[in-house]
């Protein structure tokens, strides 16, 4: 089983800037000077928070250990997991290692060592003379370092995909505000000047 909450929040967020667009398109379209503040408010809004993601993710690569609720989380939810799948992601350590089930007969590729750093028995390649996993062995690694490695990578192409996307929804309330003030009396749009 996996935790779906990460991509119902990215859904989310996919469909409320795509019903915020749309206000913003009828809002200009039929000049309409209320919908545009609140299609202005709610793009303030989405701003703030892609900054904020942005920031987090730029932050990213400096993470010195995974916080404690993540380490849980993938203890529990991914267990068992098949790391294989992920090796255009993570260096060859994280899955050089094998484990076939008796019962189902599926093969496991993960890390040699377990979360807490000590070395799987199945691999004494890794093990320190204390049971701990010896990390300075090219095979030898730890799901969590795993873990840290791939955030470390993908964090800053996240953050300049998001910093990016803000200039854009600058220049989308600039222009927002730029047809607010033109919507007054006086202003190009003002159906009453017109006459």
């Amino acid at each position: 089983s996996f935790s779906p909450a990460p991509a119902a929040g990215l859904i989310s967020v996919g469909v409320f800037s795509v019903l915020v667009s749309v206000v913003g398109c009828y809002s200009a379209i039929r000049v309409k000077a209320a919908w545009l503040c609140g299609y202005i408010i709610a793009v303030l809004l989405v701003l703030t928070l892609q900054f904020s993601f942005g920031v987090a993710a730029a932050t990213v690569p400096n993470l010195d250990h995974i916080p404690e609720s993540m380490h849980d989380m993938f203890e529990k939810e991914y267990k068992e997991i098949d790391w294989m799948y992920f090796s255009d992601f993570f260096p060859e350590a994280c899955y050089a290692t094998q484990t076939t089930f008796p019962s189902s007969g599926a093969t496991m590729h993960h890390p040699a060592c377990f979360w807490n750093s000590t070395c799987d028995r199945l691999f004494p390649q890794c093990c320190g003379a204390k049971g701990e996993c010896d990390t300075k062995k090219a095979i030898c690694s730890t799901p969590a370092t795993c873990i840290k490695r791939f955030l470390s990578g993908v964090g800053t192409p996240v953050a300049v995909v998001s910093l990016l996307t803000l200039i854009l929804e600058i220049f989308a309330i600039s222009f927002a505000c730029v047809i607010r003030r033109e919507t007054r009396t006086g202003g190009v749009f003002d159906k009453s000047s017109q006459l």
